[in-house]
């Protein structure tokens, strides 16, 4: 790269393992495939692992299953921490989109996850990664007026009146984020207004009551942070929020 068609020391490289892969795919197929599991993932990071009672970060933690992906056909769920493929630890969330792109389509896998902390184990056959698209659509974390509040948020039940002024799907599930307060919790943790929660930890919500009640367990089982699954601008995410000291 140079901005002015001299040398400036940087420079760019592909591994030499890709450029076998992708010229053996040409030569043979004239194209390269790459497989697809159809899922948002995002990291484990330290708070979400504490929030979702976890030992360490190690694996993936799955933060929507696409409707129309061969993930859907499984029992794979959003919340869901998968630790390794074919019997290989995920170190790193990246280790996940490398490892599936290299295999074809067709290939059935075995995914060991992590399910409200019991060891639950997925099969799921490979799909072939629609042109355009990725493997996985990484949700990069940034991020309760309830009963008791101690998130900093205000929530309301999600209507049809609010699906239609926020934009959202028919199916739409969860509750509705009506205000942060500044400085809260929720706010450093990046939830915004207009926001959708359908899931405190792994537990779906569908009324603000759910989430009270929810917050308070996790509040009662000792938790640092509680964990929501956020829905914005149709993307998902995990959000590990901190409970107020």
């Amino acid at each position: 790269y140079s901005p002015t068609g001299g040398n400036v020391g940087i420079g760019f490289a592909i591994p030499a393992e890709t450029v076998r892969t992708v010229v053996a795919d040409l030569r043979t197929n004239g194209r390269v495939e790459r497989g697809w599991l159809g899922l948002q993932i995002q990291p484990v990071t330290e708070e979400l692992a504490a929030g979702l009672g976890l030992k360490d970060t190690s694996g993936v933690l799955v933060a929507d299953v696409l409707r129309d992906g061969p993930a859907a056909g499984t029992d794979l769920k959003p919340g869901d921490v998968i630790l390794s493929t074919d019997g290989q630890p995920l170190r790193d969330y990246k280790d996940l989109p490398k490892r599936v792109a290299a295999i074809k389509a067709g290939t059935r896998m075995t995914l060991d996850v992590m399910r409200a902390g019991q060891p639950v184990q997925v099969a799921i056959v490979v799909g072939r990664m629609p042109e355009g698209d990725t493997l996985a659509q990484t949700a990069n974390p940034s991020a309760a007026e309830t009963g008791q509040a101690r998130l900093g948020l205000a929530l309301a039940p999600l209507t049809a009146e609010l699906r239609r002024d926020r934009g959202l799907s028919g199916d739409s599930t969860g509750v509705v984020v009506t205000r942060v307060e500044p400085g809260s919790p929720a706010d450093q943790a990046g939830i915004e207004a207009g926001s959708l929660i359908s899931m405190v930890g792994g537990t779906p919500v569908a009324t603000p009551d759910q989430v009270v009640a929810a917050v308070r367990a996790a509040a009662e089982a000792k938790r640092e942070a509680v964990v929501l699954r956020v829905e914005k601008d149709g993307k998902h995410r995990f959000v590990a929020v901190p409970f107020a000291a």
